[in-house]
C-alpha cells in the first residue's frame, strides 16, 4: 500500500483540523507509533464507517470552465454519511471531570464553529474506562455526519480535488 491520500484519509484530515481550529486538542487516531505522551483530554479522530449515496445521476453534476486554464471540467458528486470515532483519551490523573469538558469543547467546537461542510446529526458519548494497553483512559465518542462530496475531473479524467461543501480537502 503507498502513500496515495484517498477521500476517507482527506476526510478524517479535515475533521481533525476543525476541532483543531476550534480550540480543541485533536490527533488522528492511526499511527500509533511516536504519539507524545498525553497532557490533557484529546480527541483521536477516525472514520468508523461511511456510506456513499450519487449525488446526481451517475454521479454526474454537469460541467464548469475553469478559468485559469479556460477549459471545462467535469464535475461529479456524492452524499456521504460518515460516522467519526472523536474516541477522547487523557492521562489516568486526569479524572473523569476532565472528559465531560472535553465533551462538552467538542460538541461546541462541532456546533458553534461550524462543521466545515459536514452537517453533524447525532453525537454520542460512552461511559469512560482505563485503556490498559494505552495506559489512559479513554472516553468513547461518535459523530455522524452528513457531506456532500464534490470532485472535478480534466480532460485526461483524473481527478483534481475533494470538496466538502466548499472545503478543499
Amino acid at each position: 500500500m503507498g502513500n496515495e491520500r484517498t477521500e476517507l484519509d482527506a476526510l478524517r484530515a479535515h475533521m481533525t483540523d476543525l476541532l483543531r481550529a476550534q480550540g480543541v486538542e485533536a490527533m488522528d487516531a492511526w499511527p500509533r507509533e511516536g504519539r507524545k505522551r498525553l497532557s490533557g483530554v484529546t480527541a483521536a479522530v477516525s472514520i468508523r464507517s461511511c456510506r456513499a449515496e450519487p449525488g446526481a445521476f451517475w454521479e454526474y453534476l454537469g460541467e464548469e470552465l475553469d478559468p485559469e486554464a479556460g477549459t471545462w471540467r467535469e464535475r461529479y458528486g456524492r452524499r456521504l454519511e460518515v460516522v467519526f470515532g472523536l474516541d477522547l483519551y487523557a492521562p489516568g490523573e486526569a479524572g473523569g471531570g476532565a472528559f465531560q469538558e472535553g465533551f462538552d469543547a467538542l460538541a461546541g467546537a462541532l456546533s458553534a464553529g461550524g462543521s466545515g461542510g459536514l452537517r453533524v446529526r447525532t453525537l454520542t458519548r460512552g461511559v469512560v474506562d482505563y485503556d490498559q494497553d494505552l495506559d489512559v483512559l479513554k472516553c468513547p465518542v461518535e459523530a455522524l455526519c452528513h457531506a456532500y462530496l464534490y470532485a472535478s475531473s480534466e480532460e485526461s479524467g483524473s481527478f483534481t480535488d475533494f470538496v466538502v461543501k466548499g472545503a478543499i480537502l
